[in-house]
């Protein structure tokens, strides 16, 4: 009885499983547009990063997405 228990367990799991990892596929295929890149594609530290340029004149402002990121690591780069 126990044995039953426990490989009705472990079959609903692997089927949670596989139907976590399917939906993941279904969903990165439909973010591929958002992927592209805006711009330009430029080499920041080996890592290629998307921008977008407009406008003109003698002042540049840059806006970064990432609210996550605190303050702090922005500070130690400069």
């Amino acid at each position: 009885m126990i044995f039953k228990i426990l490989v009705s367990i472990v079959l609903l799991f692997l089927l949670f499983l596989s139907v976590s990892y399917h939906h993941h596929l279904k969903l990165l295929q439909k973010e591929q547009n958002l992927m592209k890149p805006l711009d330009k594609l430029v080499e920041v530290d080996e890592h290629k990063m998307s921008i977008f340029i407009a406008g003109k004149g003698d002042k540049t402002l840059v806006f970064l997405s990432g609210g996550a990121h605190p303050r702090l690591s922005w500070i130690l780069r400069l």
